[in-house]
């Protein structure tokens, strides 16, 4: 309840309401900007990183690449380009960091072998050192912790840290902010983020009610890229390649699915109060938990919310604790926008899909990060038969009780209730009122 209340009262500092309109789409970027300077704010290069993997910082990072992903059916050039690569650079870092911190923290929790924690502090300490690259473009922090190791070790770091270089190159150079650095070592220097909220002032938006409509229109597209996704494949984590490793078809993995479906989510939320759910219906739920209330009393506090649900089968999500303190049901206030409201129960049910789908996702990461023949388990503890295969250097494939419990989460929710349909429908309602 803590974490709940402290990220609601950081989203009311960061989405102040009253905004002046030709203001509101400035300020959609700007006020996640801010969040990273602060965390930027040092001339300690490790303690900036570690800023990054705390606080609001990643979610900024994350906001941020939405909005270039609302809006880059407007202007591919500078939203997909400069806004939504950039910003996807910064977040990927920030998480492969935090995730090799939380994995290390959590070995240690329960007590694992040295050889384990030892494997997950060099992975945690290679996720920071390639943030910090990407913060500086110093190549020489990559060459010095390099050298620290000998032999094959050593060999794969650099392998690893020149394939990350590329990255970074091959996604930021048509961006208008690639010459920029995040933390530059002269402080006269324009940093990355002074860029880019210079370039976002000066942008002609247009009118309120264009504008309007093309965050709306964004919105929908990344509904019906989930719903018209053809290559979905459950059988494997991440993408795999036609062509590629002996692979013979396209496909969208696990990992690749929960991110598309969290999207709109995310997008939605980056919005600043534009989209919104029954927020005062919500509310009476909330403080019926917050009063300790039995599931019989939180039961009837929803039933408003039920009503309005125009599916049956999503109706039981507006019950479910865990759904209505889930980081991804929370929307910013109402601000100045005008609002475009959506059910209560279908917001949620894509957090549904976000949250069951995150807990296979996680429990496949970490169990190939563990595993030296890339054999796992069902999450229940039975053991299938089935050949474990790399795709990039990586175990990917998974047993076919993973599979079922992604496809049994998209079956529900997406093919046989038809979530994007209903989502899109409200959506385009919104347009003209």
């Amino acid at each position: 309840m803590r974490l709940l209340f402290y990220t609601l009262f950081s989203l009311l500092l960061i989405f102040p309401i009253g905004a002046a309109e030709n203001d509101l789409q400035s300020k959609r970027f700007t006020r996640w900007t801010h969040v990273l300077s602060q965390a930027l704010d040092t001339e300690n290069l490790d303690e900036a990183a570690d800023n990054l993997v705390r606080g609001l910082s990643r979610l900024a990072a994350f906001n941020l690449q939405a909005l270039g992903r609302v809006y880059q059916h407007v202007d591919k050039d500078y939203f997909k380009k400069s806004i939504r690569n950039e910003f996807k650079l910064m977040e990927d870092s920030i998480g492969e960091f935090k995730k090799w911190r939380d994995l290390l923290e959590n070995a240690e929790d329960q007590g694992a072998s040295p050889e384990k924690i030892k494997r997950f502090k060099e992975k945690k300490e290679t996720a920071k050192v390639e943030l910090k690259y990407l913060l500086t473009g110093d190549k020489d922090i990559m060459k010095d912790y390099a050298d620290l190791f000998s032999g094959s070790k050593k060999e794969k770091l650099e392998k690893r840290f020149k394939k990350y270089r590329k990255k970074v190159e091959r996604r930021t150079e048509d961006s208008e902010f690639s010459q920029n650095l995040w933390a530059p070592e002269n402080e006269e220097d324009l940093s990355k983020l002074q860029a880019v909220e210079a370039s976002i002032r000066s942008r002609d938006w247009g009118s309120y009610e264009e504008d309007r409509n093309n965050a709306i229109d964004g919105l929908i597209r990344q509904l019906k890229a989930v719903r018209d996704n053809e290559t979905y494949s459950f059988d494997v984590l991440e993408n795999e390649t036609a062509g590629v490793e002996g692979r013979t078809k396209d496909k969208s993995g696990i990992h690749e699915f929960r991110r598309e479906v969290r999207w709109f989510n995310m997008e939605a939320g980056s919005l600043g109060g534009l989209v919104a759910i029954e927020d005062d219906k919500v509310q009476v739920v909330k403080d019926v938990i917050a009063d300790g209330g039995t599931q019989e009393q939180i039961n009837e506090a929803a039933a408003p919310l039920q009503a309005s649900c125009p599916v049956d089968a999503f109706k039981k999500y507006v019950t479910e604790k865990k759904m209505i303190k889930n980081k991804y049901t929370q929307l910013p206030p109402n601000s100045a926008e005008r609002v475009c409201t959506i059910s209560t129960c279908l917001y949620y049910a894509m957090a549904k899909i976000v949250s069951q789908v995150g807990k296979v996702k996680d429990y496949v990461e970490e169990q190939h990060s563990l595993s030296d023949n890339g054999v796992i388990q069902c999450r229940d503890g039975s053991v299938e038969d089935y050949t474990p295969e790399k795709y990039d250097g990586h175990w990917n494939n998974v047993p076919s009780c993973i599979e079922e419990e992604v496809q049994a989460s998209y079956d529900y929710n997406i093919k046989n209730n038809k979530l994007m349909e209903h989502l899109i429908e409200q959506l385009e309602t919104c347009k003209s009122q």
